[in-house]
């Protein structure tokens, strides 16, 4: 399985204006804030008011972050570094003066308002969305009131049915905080939002491609998964194997030589955009020449179901995970028979025709992606596309989404050769990270990791394991864009045991196997969730069956049994199955898949302690 997820940002200044909040308390600076510079940067670059923006989130509840890879926990101090730099008083929490949050469904779009919004925050999708899922707050804008922000991130989180624009005289403005870098796109929003319209000519030996200007990627927003530090013991149905072993793995730390790739800033003219962030989230299943998408809300509630023909596998028997990946918009990329990427936008109907990105070639399609947005890039990049490519020679190549709408020529990162049709590519980034970490599974079978330096533009690929991994096995990452600085890595090792590896930005531990041998098959997709009962890896073994391991319980180095929640999935090959779970880290542990007759498919803890399946959505025709 793919995994992606969540990115960028602006400019930066210092203010000076203070802000009054009531319940005001003085605090000394905190010991160690120097550990949190980075943090307090990637703060300054997102809001163009921090000062004001650190007072409202600490005067509030703090259980919600507006900010990708700082959750609200590490907020808390990230925030109260930065007002202490700027000689500010730190707010109690739960002090600020609070107003009703109306509900986004109540709200009527304002262009105005909206402008505003993304005038102050260069993630306005993650602070809306944050502010949306509190029913009573503060402004989170100095000069607005909590409704008129809603009435501008009501144009930023679209819901699925049309919505009217409408525009305002309104004078109510941010105060100002001197004068910012960071340019605003007037912008007219719809629900959904048609793709750039795109015309090609052709020069000599020069391709120029234009495309009428549509919206930039707003990502979703991100919030730290609550992991439980202690084992808890859960009701299983009676058809569950249930046994522990209780012998220990060893783990090693590897030190490998790193290759380093400086990444050129000269960028093609192929653009796109993504529409605006939809309020819902996609599975989303390729089988032949189909793509099915299955559009679900926060909660889970089927919104739509649509097919796109005409995706363009190899052959007939070609099935997810199959060459593509979502965006932070539910854009989808996948390597098209032209050799290039391109990018695909689901809709109802009709679902439109791919545009390709990439004047670079040598993509094959079924050429298994990885996407990652970036977070608060220097360098205005907002979106890095990881793949293979056979014009560097099988080397993994990444290609970027610039803020101009542009993307550059794909580059090759490191030295290490891939097959031409392994799974195992996933992004994961640790708390404070420009760029996502880039894990791999290489020809020689080799786990690698790919890190990127914001100051020097360099990548830096250094080898975490020995061969012990298959190149078709997939990665299962935890700690995705959350909180921690470490990222376990799972995937299958050659006997067939659930390993995992950590990575803290410099030295990875292990592999570590957490399940005994022939356990599964050395090759198989692997989702991880991550809730407050727990981390589970979520695979479908060599049977065909649906199994979860609960590693939280393996923490203190026992070995772990599986436990089998669905006997039958109806697929012949394991390989064919996508797993997706609910965005919200409230929800029940659970995944989403497609089973053989194209039904979608939800499972889920229950409160008894016992696994749970839902048929979301009956058969689809997949052919």
């Amino acid at each position: 399985m793919k995994s992606f997820a969540v990115p960028f940002g602006l400019v930066s200044l210092t203010f000076s204006q203070t802000y009054a909040f009531p319940g005001v308390q003085s605090r000394a600076e905190p010991a160690g804030c120097a550990q949190y510079d980075e943090a307090v940067r990637v703060i300054r670059l997102h809001v163009t008011n921090a000062d004001y923006f650190c007072n409202y989130f600490l005067a509030g509840d703090r259980s919600y972050s507006p900010l990708p890879a700082q959750g609200p926990a590490v907020l808390v101090s990230h925030c109260t570094c930065l007002l202490q730099e700027d000689n500010k008083t730190i707010p109690k929490a739960n002090s600020a003066i609070l107003t009703k949050v109306p509900a986004l469904s109540s709200v009527t779009c304002n262009a105005k308002y909206q402008a505003l919004v993304q005038s102050q925050y260069a993630l306005p999708s993650s602070l809306c969305s944050a502010l949306a899922n509190t029913t009573a707050a503060q402004s989170p804008i100095s000069g607005m009131t909590v409704t008129q922000v809603m009435e501008g991130c009501k144009c930023i989180l679209p819901s699925p049915s049309s919505s009217t624009t409408i525009s305002t005289t309104t004078t109510a403005k941010p105060k100002p905080a001197t004068t910012s870098s960071r340019t605003t796109t007037k912008t007219t929003t719809t629900t959904i939002t048609k793709p750039s319209v795109t015309t090609t000519t052709t020069k000599g030996t020069t391709t120029t491609t234009t495309t009428k200007k549509g919206s930039t990627i707003s990502p979703p927003p991100t919030t730290k998964p609550h992991t439980s530090s202690t084992t808890s013991t859960t009701r299983v149905p009676s058809s569950s194997k249930a046994s522990t072993v209780t012998s220990r793995s060893t783990s090693t730390t590897t030190k490998a030589s790193t290759t380093t790739t400086r990444v050129p800033t000269t960028t093609t003219t192929t653009t796109t955009s993504p529409s605006a962030t939809p309020s819902f989230f996609q599975v989303v299943h390729a089988r032949d020449e189909h793509l099915s998408a299955w559009a679900l809300n926060s909660a889970g509630t089927l919104n739509y179901t649509t097919t796109y023909r005409g995706y363009g596998l190899d052959n007939e028997e070609e099935e997810s995970p199959c060459g593509f990946a979502l965006g932070p918009s539910n854009e989808i990329y996948f390597a098209h028979e032209d050799d290039t990427l391109h990018v695909t936008f689901p809709q109802p109907s009709p679902w439109t025709n791919s545009t390709s990105i990439t004047t670079g070639i040598g993509y094959s399609s079924c050429q298994p992606l990885a996407v990652a947005p970036r977070h608060a890039s220097p360098d205005g990049i907002l979106l890095d596309i990881f793949a293979a490519n056979r014009h560097f020679d099988d080397v993994l190549a990444v290609t970027s989404l610039m803020s101009n709408g542009t993307w550059t020529t794909p580059v090759p990162i490191g030295t290490y050769r891939y097959e031409a049709e392994s799974d195992s590519i996933a992004t994961a980034r640790r708390a404070g990270q420009v760029a996502a970490d880039v894990f791999s599974i290489t020809g020689d079978e080799l786990l690698v990791v790919s890190t990127f330096s914001p100051r020097t533009g360099n990548w830096t690929t250094q080898a975490l394991s020995g061969a012990v991994f298959g190149s078709e096995t997939a990665i299962g990452l935890g700690n995705q864009f959350s909180d921690s600085a470490v990222t376990d890595v799972y995937a299958l090792d050659h006997t067939g045991a659930l390993t995992v590896t950590y990575f803290d930005g410099t030295t990875g531990v292990g592999p570590t196997a957490l399940t005994a041998a022939s356990t599964f098959d050395s090759e198989g997709a692997a989702t991880v969730v991550e809730r407050k009962e727990g981390k589970f890896v979520f695979i479908v073994n060599g049977q065909g069956h649906l199994t979860v391991t609960n590693v939280t319980a393996g923490a203190g180095g026992a070995l772990v049994t599986p436990t089998i929640i669905l006997e039958d999935i109806e697929w012949d090959d394991h390989s064919g199955i996508v797993l997706s779970t609910l965005p919200d880290p409230k929800s029940a542990p659970g995944v989403y898949f497609v089973n053989e007759r194209g039904a979608l498919i939800f499972v889920a803890l229950g409160a008894d302690g016992t696994w749970n399946g839902t048929t979301v959505a009956q058969t689809q025709e997949l052919r």
